[in-house]
């Protein structure tokens, strides 16, 4: 059963308002018995559950009717004892290599090895050029905080129980409590909203509701944690001074990836609460983006990149909320289509073959986001564009990402599925895939899989365009990942 009072518990004493993060005691969630005497059940009213008489039903003379005993419910022996896992988790694939010796705490050491093998070199870069590494960067912030570790080692049992199901109830207790934890230091006032280590927790965790299946998570409920990433960014970014760590830097790219993903799969009637509209965000923060990328190895690209990835997160707020766009929409995307195109045939035009890997790839995952949210824009702007009309760049999105420099690159979800949708040839729809169920199994991104299974429903179902029409269809994105 998954934890969710401990969630609620968590968007309860973490709240936005305005430009503050703000915490507040949670309200004390309380469970209804069900243990009652028939006669109050019916007439719905407490029942003090007084055997064999209760005394509403001996004050009014009426014979004390109960219905039979439950079953106790006799926990599985493996959920008895985390310990019990040990040698059977020594032997998943991950930690084989680590060998007998995994300190005071095996279970914990073997969960952080899933994090640190599995979970964090799939936390998305799409252009990262400092000389330390990201993996090395996000260690090194739960350093001194015990609850940052606690959600690592979470996010790790979340990855042990995808190999086993028998690591499930220990990854779910891992789950709930770093969940505790964190909250508790929220409700005690030890949080300001804007220490290294919050920033990364609200983001790693916005990540694994991204993945995880086993505690009921979703795009929606990531999107809690979306807004306080943004209200921590929002401080970072229009405080005065202008340089950026390098971890501080690579969480807000983080952020900008996730942008688009989490509007497209957030539910449409908590979209404009949950989520910051990025036309107000990437106004106030452009200038700031443009100086973190002059720091980079290649600042052009970096650049060119941001811009395509604010085009996604326009493209996908719109298509969720605005579609069919107004006048006014309709000359404002004008002006994005125009950027968009004008980024993609710069980027089109220039050989990058000599640059670094990173170079190449930050280009690739920038090309293959800007035909996406052409293919958006083409049909929100002209409303009679159908699949067929989109075809060759659909194709082009597929020679990019299947660049051999591109093999273990991560590409959004997002446009993964626009490509998909809006293909008609059969190789091409195999390819994208495939290409989601190598994501699925390099990150065990539940929404990944969901989308895999959208799409080949849609393509049994449908033969023509109903599959890139439904791209439009607010409701049905929203049961994509419920």
């Amino acid at each position: 059963m998954r934890p969710k009072n401990e969630y609620k518990e968590f968007q309860l004493v973490l709240r936005v308002k305005n430009d503050k993060i703000i915490t507040r005691k949670p309200i004390r969630l309380t469970k209804r018995s069900s243990n009652g005497c028939l006669n109050c059940k019916r007439k719905k009213i407490k029942c003090d559950e007084t055997k064999d008489q209760c005394r509403r039903c001996l004050r009014s003379g009426m014979s004390c009717v109960w219905g039979p005993e439950k079953a106790k419910v006799v926990p599985k022996p493996e959920a008895q004892n985390g310990q019990d896992l040990v040698p059977h988790v020594q032997n998943l694939p991950l930690i084989r290599s680590l060998g007998s010796q995994v300190g005071e705490a095996p279970l914990d050491a073997m969960f952080f090895a899933f994090f640190t093998n599995g979970f964090l070199p799939t936390i998305a870069k799409p252009h990262f050029y400092e000389k330390l590494s990201s993996q090395g960067l996000l260690l090194s912030a739960a350093d001194n905080s015990a609850a940052l570790r606690e959600i690592y080692i979470a996010c790790g049992a979340s990855l042990a129980a995808r190999e086993d199901v028998r690591c499930k109830d220990v990854a779910q207790r891992r789950y709930k409590k770093a969940l505790e934890s964190f909250v508790k230091l929220m409700k005690h006032g030890r949080v300001n909203g804007y220490e290294d280590w919050f920033f990364v927790a609200v983001q790693v965790l916005q990540t694994l509701c991204l993945r995880d299946s086993f505690s009921g998570s979703n795009a929606t409920r990531c999107a809690a944690h979306f807004n306080a990433a943004y209200k921590v960014i929002a401080h970072r970014l229009f405080a005065e001074h202008c340089v950026r760590s390098p971890l501080e830097k690579m969480m807000i790219e983080n952020f900008i990836f996730n942008y688009s993903i989490t509007i497209f799969y957030c539910e449409k009637a908590q979209i404009e609460a949950l989520i910051p509209n990025p036309f107000d965000f990437f106004a106030h923060a452009n200038s700031k983006l443009n100086e973190m990328s002059l720091v980079d190895g290649s600042p052009q690209t970096s650049r060119m990149s941001m811009q395509a990835f604010q085009i996604a997160a326009k493209c996908s707020w719109s298509c969720r909320l605005h579609y069919p766009l107004s006048a006014a929409d309709q000359r404002l995307h004008w002006e994005m289509f125009s950027l968009a195109e004008t980024l993609l045939f710069s980027l089109d035009s220039t050989n990058y073959d000599n640059n670094t890997v990173q170079v190449q790839n930050t280009v690739y995952i920038a090309k293959v986001v800007l035909r996406a949210s052409i293919i958006l824009l083409r049909k929100m702007l002209f409303p009679g564009t159908r699949a067929v009309d989109l075809q060759d760049i659909v194709k082009a999105a597929v020679n990019d990402i299947s660049q051999p420099c591109n093999e273990k690159v991560i590409f959004p979800i997002w446009a993964l599925m626009i490509g998909a949708s809006a293909s008609l040839d059969a190789s091409c729809r195999r390819f994208f895939v495939r290409r989601l169920e190598c994501l699925f199994s390099w990150s065990k991104s539940q929404i990944a899989k969901q989308v895999v299974i959208h799409l080949e429903g849609l393509w049994e179902l449908y033969k023509n365009d109903e599959p890139f029409e439904l791209l439009f269809n607010s409701d049905v994105l929203d049961e994509v990942c419920r």
